[in-house]
């Protein structure tokens, strides 16, 4: 029996983390913890830290994907346009915190920038079980929002953490179909995401304990995206921040802005 179109490319991503012992190798332990019970707590930490140099290295080599993507958005915003994050889990968490970030950089509108997680709010501090399977909820969760989708200027950024998530799939194929602009960031580019996004960034975390330094990647990815965003929205006079293009004050000196 054929696997239903939305469901054909979990199967790749399952079969690629599974090792011969069928243990995930996202969930595989790094050799370098091996001995982590004779180990002090500064080593461990210090291997930890160590392990980081990975996750930047990855993030690294996806800059130029990144760069892409605030090319994409920010004409969008400038015209008034919003940036919804769509997620599950981690990566919807992760969307909901950029997003409340945003309300802090004067340089950025106000409410330009939504987090949209699966579950809602309760979600945010408890585990929301099935929610992240559920195609027709991530289509429901944006067909709800006031005002609604606006496709010459808003963009919807999926996290894909865990990759799995038919959620994000859901609201991400719904954007798609509202003609809006649709953008993925995803530890890697399998199947169903690269045919609805119009653009993914994909920062490949491999080895062991993947899951850890997938969710540290993606987390860079899209606060790396929110902060290089500023410097595309004002326009520099004489190497000086001044008026945002759609004449909303940068008013870091001044005070901040009010909300709108």
């Amino acid at each position: 029996m054929p696997e239903p179109p939305m469901l054909s490319f979990i199967s790749p991503i399952m079969s690629a983390n599974l090792q011969q012992s069928g243990r995930p190798a996202t969930a595989a332990h790094d050799g370098a913890r091996r001995d982590a019970d004779a180990q002090s707590t500064l080593e461990l930490c210090q291997v930890m830290h160590s392990e980081n140099a990975n996750v930047y290295a990855a993030v690294e080599a996806c800059l130029p994907d990144i760069a892409k993507a605030v090319d994409l958005i920010s004409p969008r915003v400038a015209r008034g346009g919003r940036v919804i994050y769509l997620g599950a889990g981690p990566g919807g968490r992760y969307g909901v915190l950029e997003a409340a970030e945003s309300l802090s950089n004067p340089s950025i509108p106000a409410r330009r920038f939504l987090g949209q997680l699966a579950g809602g709010d309760v979600a945010m501090r408890y585990e929301a079980e099935g929610v992240d399977e559920s195609i027709d909820l991530g289509k429901a969760d944006l067909a709800v929002l006031s005002p609604p989708l606006d496709p010459a200027r808003d963009t919807v950024v999926g996290i894909l953490l865990p990759m799995s998530s038919l959620y994000v799939l859901g609201g991400l194929k719904f954007a798609r179909d509202a003609k809006c602009l649709v953008l993925g960031i995803a530890r890697m580019r399998i199947g169903a995401i690269g045919s609805i996004c119009n653009h993914v960034v994909e920062c490949n975390t491999e080895g062991p304990e993947m899951g850890f330094k997938a969710g540290l990647a993606l987390k860079m990815v899209s606060s790396n995206s929110l902060r290089y965003l500023p410097t595309q929205l004002t326009d520099v006079n004489n190497k000086i921040l001044g008026m945002i293009s759609d004449g909303v004050n940068n008013k870091a000196v001044t005070g901040r802005r009010p909300h709108r």
